[in-house]
């Protein structure tokens, strides 16, 4: 990968490497020879971290071998659903564990990039860059569960744990910012109001800029069509990682949001059980 001994510099700017990724069944033989060899020859170890992955079954649970005739190739799923839907479902597995192949795990995926670019056409109506006005109770309540949501992601990536990662930013998306707030913030958003707009802008940004390493090609598009005009990056990918605003921490927000967030619930069970129209 370095080219180690041929005439070019690469050796210098990339070794020892930060990361090598693998599977656990190469361990003995790839991990370590590499290990033991690269000490010999350089006198250093060649990666700072080693992430073991697990193996992608069949849907019963077996490994993939041409000769038993339930190998399911990657490049067909794609052009079915996506490359996004497909890595979707990649990282759901976490470090060292198999995952066996579900097509319904895909199409839960690809259900995600439609509601994520549904979300993204309807923010697009109010996405402009204005200063940060006074904001409003849930506009609180939803950027300080953002906060403590780039907290977790940022840490499960650093431990190179992606479906824990995944797996937060998910459960935010669906649950918080689309079944809620989304709700909630319309006819705020429709009328110009300045908080509202503001969140909106502030809570899609980071949500796609959480999501781009696991799907980047959506994540990029959306980017690039909606906020690259104002945060000035050719791409999502080269931007600046989220960071935390402690200012937007508001434990008191949450608790109203969160009582909120409860009574509407309860009255849409009530509405569901005698077939009340939602409006």
């Amino acid at each position: 990968n370095s080219k180690w001994k041929e005439n070019d510099n690469l050796m210098d700017k990339i070794y020892p490497m930060s990361l090598r990724s693998q599977g656990y069944e190469i361990i003995r033989t790839w991990a370590f020879y590499t290990i033991v060899k690269s000490y010999f020859h350089t006198d250093s170890v060649p990666w700072r971290n080693i992430m073991i992955n697990g193996m992608g079954l069949d849907s019963k649970g077996k490994a993939m071998h041409k000769s038993k005739g339930n190998v399911i190739e990657p490049l067909p799923i794609k052009e079915k659903y996506s490359a996004d839907a497909l890595r979707f479902w990649v990282a759901s597995a976490k470090l060292g564990s198999d995952l066996p192949f579900h097509e319904k795990d895909v199409v839960t995926g690809q259900k995600l990039l439609t509601k994520l670019w549904n979300a993204s056409r309807f923010t697009s109506n109010f996405i402009s860059k204005i200063e940060k006005p006074e904001l409003e109770i849930m506009d609180r309540w939803i950027l300080s569960k953002l906060m403590k949501l780039i907290e977790k992601t940022t840490k499960s990536f650093d431990i190179y744990e992606y479906a824990d990662a995944k797996q937060e930013v998910e459960t935010f998306f669906w649950h918080l910012f689309c079944d809620n707030y989304l709700e909630l913030v319309k006819h705020r958003a429709y009328a110009n109001d300045k908080s509202a707009k503001w969140t909106l802008y502030r809570t899609l940004l980071i949500i796609l800029k959480l999501f781009s390493p696991i799907i980047p090609f959506i994540t990029e598009e959306i980017y690039y069509n909606l906020f690259k005009e104002f945060e000035k990056d050719n791409s999502i990918h080269i931007s600046l990682w989220s960071e935390i605003d402690k200012s937007l921490i508001d434990e008191n927000a949450e608790e109203i949001g969160d009582i909120a967030i409860a009574i509407i619930s309860e009255i849409r069970q009530y509405k569901s059980k005698r077939s009340l129209p939602l409006n």
